[in-house]
């Protein structure tokens, strides 16, 4: 079954309003990089096929990157670096992903009770060829507890998006690239 929502983790939610995470940077868990505004440097985006069935209920280690939610049985489609899912070209889209630029977290303007996280939209190189990107995972590629790369948010792109040697961009949505209300 193929992913067809965007979604938050619901056990980073969990585990930052229990301390588990401290979203200050401070403590042994390492999270690092959640900033009101900056540069979260920590935070990656990698794309992924139409062969992953992500879920926002999974455990903080099925939802990490590399975890069971972005493994797929079977082989790979996606052109230039397909792996097991996952969609990437070494240099253009690392395997890995493209680190955020900048972003902010805000109280969301006319809308009462609405929290986000936006940031700049992410290009790959100009020589990119990419097929079959359905959407991408926001992790965090720093944190090392409770779990190593722990996954924020998915964001499904509705299609199989691709490029030909060109750029490929991630335009987030006004709507940031998480909200919660």
């Amino acid at each position: 079954m193929a992913w067809s929502a965007s979604g938050l983790s619901r056990q980073l939610m969990v585990d930052m309003f229990s301390s588990v995470i401290l979203a200050n940077g401070t403590g042994s868990t390492g999270w690092a990089g959640w900033k009101n505004s900056g540069t979260p440097s920590s935070f990656k985006v990698a794309l992924y096929d139409n062969n992953v069935t992500p879920s926002r209920d999974d455990t903080a280690a099925a939802f990490a990157y590399g975890g069971a939610s972005w493994v797929a049985a079977g082989a790979a489609t996606g052109g230039t670096g397909a792996s097991n899912s996952q969609v990437y070209q070494a240099v253009q889209w690392p395997q890995a992903g493209i680190a955020l630029a900048t972003g902010s977290t805000t109280a969301a303007t006319g809308g009462a009770g609405i929290a986000m996280f936006d940031a700049a939209d992410l290009a790959s190189g100009t020589a990119c060829t990419i097929s079959n990107a359905y959407g991408c995972f926001v992790y965090n590629d720093s944190i090392t507890g409770p779990v190593s790369k722990q996954g924020v948010c998915f964001n499904n792109f509705g299609t199989g998006a691709a490029v030909t040697n060109g750029t490929f961009t991630i335009q987030w949505s006004a709507n940031g690239v998480w909200r919660v209300t």
